[in-house]
């Protein structure tokens, strides 16, 4: 993988390179043409100034003294009064240092289509050129040639338009000076006309040199960036490289973590599975308290019906040795033993159906459940002198599992019945019980006033395993049971809260837990 990508760098980073040395070649090339272009200039420049200066200094100082007749009339040398052949010498010269020098010459070139001197005859494409000029289509030409195996810069210009002066030795024969005449005939260079372009000045300017320069430039730029390229690559390399190795060593760390977390999942399913057994076990434990405190509540509410049925029976017993067993004692002591009897098999079928529990959610009477709570709990409100003042005056059916929600009321009424007997030993004892419908739920509320729980154990009283009491009273799981069986079994809630209140002209502290569940 890291070397795809390396060789993707690398392709991407050969064509950044191409695409820099085209750039460097065709900007090189650009510059050296446009210094070429400008040395041209300034080379004209200088050949326009010594023509001007021909036209307007030598000349005018010839004709004053001619004027004065100090010159005859007639006098006429090119060296002096021609401006293209003092310009050409010049030119000449130039060259001549140049060619000492090993360098290339730069020719500027007069050229007429009516010249005096043939040297400086137009050329056809020349002729064309000055054609151009006459007639304004362009004012200056340029282009690259290759002349002699070597590329030239091809400079165009006009020369100034001819003027009155220009017309004294360019108009007709008779009126140019006789040495003119002498020196170049009087058949070319005569019958201008005024205010046109008579020539033009072309100059060939060898290449060579600023291409070799600009070459030069761009072979040094091309090192350098690939120089760079290379060091910048090597450092990527060794980056990705780098990158690679950590990469594999993240892989092994995931690779590791990965079995670690296998290997700690199954532990913890493991240890998940063993608590879930162990919280089975201790909420059984839980419950087979709750029935060994059922049993010794049915063994004290048996004690008084069981003593009715024995008195009744051997009462009869009794009366019928003795002969005076009359209908109205028989039928009054068959009532008494028959009511008792069915208040113990009542009883007998309140504590079957809560050890039983609920294998499916049904619809039940809530009055009824907690009159079924209340019985199986009533030895121990005696026992305990406690008082519950109910409250229960909605008459609503639920849905859910009624056994299970006795079970939550048992284990909220053990935990008050332990504080109240703890905390009020000498005071009044009471458990408030009440229920109300708000919105779509039934609230039932089971209050005390044993004086509320502590503010640092409030949050944590739902929690499994938390408990305030010694190991040997309590296991934390009642409270922790309650909460489950009424959020996950029925969809209620359950809160605790601590609450001040007056009863009977009385202030009371005490917790109150409110659950809330849905009507059916």
């Amino acid at each position: 993988m890291r070397k795809l990508n390396f060789l993707h760098i690398l392709v991407v980073t050969i064509l950044f390179f191409i695409l820099l040395s085209c750039i460097y070649y065709y900007k090189t090339k650009e510059v050296a043409m446009n210094n070429a272009h400008v040395k041209v200039h300034e080379l004209l420049l200088g050949y326009k100034a010594l023509r001007a200066n021909v036209s307007k200094a030598q000349k005018t100082e010839i004709y004053r003294l001619q004027q004065k007749g100090i010159l005859d009339i007639e006098y006429f040398h090119p060296s002096v009064l021609s401006s293209t052949y003092t310009a050409t010498n010049v030119n000449n010269i130039y060259n001549k240092l140049r060619k000492q020098k090993g360098q290339k010459p730069i020719v500027i070139r007069f050229a007429s289509n009516n010249p005096r001197n043939l040297d400086n005859l137009a050329t056809k494409k020349e002729m064309e050129l000055l054609e151009k000029f006459n007639s304004n289509e362009i004012d200056h030409y340029v282009e690259t040639i290759v002349k002699d195996n070597t590329t030239v810069l091809y400079d165009v210009i006009p020369i100034q338009r001819t003027t009155s002066k220009c017309m004294k030795c360019h108009s007709t024969p008779d009126l140019a000076p006789k040495e003119l005449i002498t020196r170049y005939g009087d058949k070319n260079g005569f019958y201008e006309e005024k205010g046109i372009v008579r020539a033009i000045l072309t100059t060939s300017y060898p290449l060579d040199e600023d291409l070799n320069s600009a070459f030069n430039v761009f072979l040094v730029l091309t090192t350098i960036t690939f120089i760079l390229l290379s060091i910048l690559l090597y450092i990527i390399y060794l980056f990705m490289k780098r990158l690679e190795q950590s990469h594999n060593q993240i892989i092994q760390h995931e690779k590791n973590l990965k079995n670690l977390n296998k290997d700690l999942e199954q532990r913890i399913v493991q240890e998940v599975k063993k608590n879930t057994d162990i919280q089975k076990q201790l909420f059984k434990s839980e419950k087979m308290a709750a029935m060994g405190e059922m049993i010794g509540n049915i063994a004290h509410q048996w004690r008084q019906p069981l003593s009715v049925i024995s008195t009744a029976s051997t009462g009869m017993k009794m009366l019928k040795e003795f002969g005076t067993l009359n209908d109205e004692q028989f039928n009054k002591n068959c009532n008494a033993i028959n009511t008792n009897a069915q208040y113990l098999s009542k009883t007998i079928d309140d504590f079957r159906n809560f050890i039983k529990g609920d294998s499916k959610s049904i619809k039940f009477n809530l009055k009824n459940n907690i009159d079924s709570f209340l019985k199986l709990v009533d030895s121990n409100i005696k026992n305990s002198h406690i008082d519950v003042i109910l409250n229960l005056t909605e008459d609503v059916t639920i849905e859910g599992y009624p056994n299970e929600l006795i079970q939550c009321l048992i284990n909220i009424f053990n935990n008050a019945k332990d504080v109240l007997v703890e905390n009020n030993q000498d005071e009044d004892r009471y458990i408030f019980v009440s229920q109300e419908i708000v919105k779509n739920n039934i609230v039932i509320k089971f209050k005390d006033n044993a004086g509320g729980i502590p503010k640092d154990v409030l949050p944590k009283i739902f929690e499994p395993y938390f408990t305030t009491k010694h190991q040997s009273q309590g296991t934390g799981l009642g409270l922790h049971m309650t909460y489950n069986l009424i959020v996950d079994g029925m969809g209620g809630t359950i809160e605790a809260e601590n609450v001040i209140y007056k009863y009977n002209n009385k202030e009371f502290a005490g917790a109150e837990f409110t659950i809330s569940l849905p009507l059916s």
